[in-house]
C-alpha cells in the first residue's frame, strides 16, 4: 500500500475535567456535534479516561466509527475502590466533602479506566482496515500527580507498512525523555498526533518530521496558556497536507489534518 486509507485526521484533548463547564455532559454533547460536522476519517482523542466518557461517545458515534482502545481493569478497580473509601469517609466525617468528591471533575477526570486515556476512532467506511493496534505506557512518568492515577503513554494503529501514533506526553517534567522513548520505537512512514504538553518539539523535527505552526492551542488559565502544545507531525509524506486549528469545547483547540490530494507516503 503506497497511500494512507484516509484523507482527514482530527486530534484533540477532550478535557475531562470541569475547567470549561461545571457539567461535562453539555460540553461532550457539543463536542460530538463538532466531530460530526467536520466528519474526519480518523480521530485521535486524549483524556478519553473512563467508562462514562466512553459510553457517551460510543452511544453517538458507534454506528460510524470503530473504537480502538485498551482497558486497564486493574487500575479501574483500584481507583474505584479508593474512591468508594473516600466517599464512605466523607459521609461519616463531613457530608459537605461528599459533594466535592462527586463533583464531575474528579469522577470524570481522575479515574482512569482506559490505558493512557488515548483512543483512536476509525471510520467504518474506509476500504482498508487497520492491521495492528496496541497501547503502551511511557517508561518515564515524571509528570504531575495525575501520572500516578493515569500514566501517560501512546496508542499505535498500523496499516501495513506505516503507522499513526496518538500520544499524550507528561506535564511539567520528563517530556523530552518521553519524546526520545517514542523516537526509539518509530520506524518507517508515520503520523504522530496528540497532546505533547510542550511547544518544544525540535527533537522530533530534527528526526525528519514535518510540522506546521497553527498558533496557540492551549487555553488553560494556569499553565502553557498561549502555547502550541498540540501537534500533528508527519514523516515521509509525499503529497501536501494542511493542519488547521479549530475551536473545540475543551481547554485545547482541535487540530484537523487534511490531505490536499490523495495523501501518499514515500
Amino acid at each position: 500500500m503506497n497511500q494512507p486509507p484516509f484523507k482527514k485526521i482530527l486530534s484533540v484533548n477532550l478535557c475531562c475535567g470541569t475547567l470549561i463547564t461545571p457539567i461535562p455532559y453539555f460540553r461532550l454533547k457539543k463536542q460530538i456535534k463538532l466531530i460530526q460536522k467536520w466528519d474526519p476519517d480518523v480521530i485521535c482523542l486524549q483524556e478519553f479516561n473512563n467508562i462514562w466518557i466512553e459510553y457517551y461517545y460510543r452511544h453517538r458515534l458507534k454506528s460510524k466509527y470503530y473504537f480502538y482502545l485498551e482497558r486497564d481493569y486493574l487500575r479501574l478497580f483500584l481507583n474505584l475502590s479508593i474512591y468508594l473509601v473516600l466517599i464512605l469517609v466523607a459521609i461519616h466525617v463531613k457530608p459537605a466533602i461528599l459533594f466535592f468528591l462527586l463533583y464531575p471533575y474528579w469522577s470524570l477526570f481522575v479515574l482512569g479506566s482506559q490505558k493512557t486515556g488515548n483512543v483512536i476512532l476509525v471510520k467504518k467506511t474506509l476500504k482498508i482496515k487497520p492491521t495492528e493496534f496496541y497501547t503502551q505506557y511511557f517508561i518515564n512518568q515524571e509528570g504531575d500527580f495525575l501520572n500516578l492515577v493515569r500514566p501517560r503513554g501512546y496508542s499505535i494503529i498500523k496499516w501495513d507498512e506505516w503507522a499513526l501514533y496518538n500520544i499524550h506526553l507528561n506535564r511539567i517534567d520528563g517530556i523530552q525523555e518521553q519524546i526520545h522513548e517514542l523516537l526509539e520505537i518509530i520506524n518507517g512512514p508515520c503520523i504522530v498526533a496528540g497532546d505533547f504538553n510542550t511547544s518544544d518539539i525540535q527533537t522530533i523535527i530534527d528526526s525528519g518530521f514535518t510540522h506546521q505552526d497553527t498558533g496557540p492551542t492551549y487555553l488553560h488559565p494556569f499553565s502553557n496558556k498561549g502555547e502550541q502544545i498540540d501537534h500533528i507531525v508527519a514523516r515521509n509524506m509525499n503529497d501536501p497536507y494542511r493542519v488547521e486549528k479549530r475551536s473545540f469545547e475543551s481547554d485545547h483547540h482541535a487540530l484537523l489534518m487534511t490531505f490536499q490530494k490523495t495523501g501518499s507516503l514515500m
